[in-house]
């Protein structure tokens, strides 16, 4: 992978310099873990909507996104019905994919269908891989990992799948994995 030295002299990912909105995602959020089920939700719903687009296209968008989807609320969200997804539909300032826009719906209302299951992240993390990390390093290179590919909670998807067919497991992704890959310092 390429990389490029940021303005502070880090080395990291060369696609941190395509847009001035990636550096401070890349710096805070890209491979972080997310273990709060609103944010999950919200990572969950804006990678569904990603699906087929470029990721600066959803995060220029993310805001009218938590606007349009009250907050990420999954109580709220699981509320909705046509009148909200056609005021979905009218909006802008998000991407206008019925499927998408149901799918989002859909998969809040799995979210609170199962009360054992715990919250939402406990449901999407109970069957994840793990790796040892140090602690607080947020640089812990995932060796056997390679840049791009997160480990997939494959069961949880499949679960969703299984409880509704418009659950969309195939954009369905697994929480960041517990730390991001870095590039390794050019040697001399």
């Amino acid at each position: 992978m390429t990389t490029m030295i940021g303005p502070d002299g880090r080395h990291r990912c060369k696609r941190c310099s395509v847009a001035p909105e990636f550096l401070p995602y890349h710096d805070t959020e890209w491979g972080f873990p997310v273990k709060d089920d609103r944010r999950l939700f919200e990572k969950l719903c804006l990678e569904t909507f990603q699906s087929g687009l470029n990721w600066r296209t959803i995060l220029a968008k993310r805001d009218n996104f938590r606007s349009a989807f009250a907050g990420f609320d999954v109580a709220q969200v699981a509320r909705f019905g046509r009148r909200e997804v056609d005021g979905l539909l009218a909006d802008e300032g998000i991407v206008r994919h019925r499927g998408k826009i149901e799918a989002v719906i859909n998969n809040a209302q799995r979210a609170r269908a199962d009360p054992t299951e715990g919250s939402l992240a406990d449901f999407m993390w109970r069957s994840k891989r793990t790796t040892t990390r140090p602690s607080g390093d947020l640089n812990y290179k995932f060796a056997k990992l390679g840049v791009g590919n997160q480990p997939f909670n494959g069961d949880a998807a499949s679960e969703l799948a299984r409880s509704s067919p418009r659950a969309a497991p195939n954009a369905m992704p697994m929480p960041a994995p517990t730390a991001r890959p870095m590039p390794m310092p050019k040697a001399g």
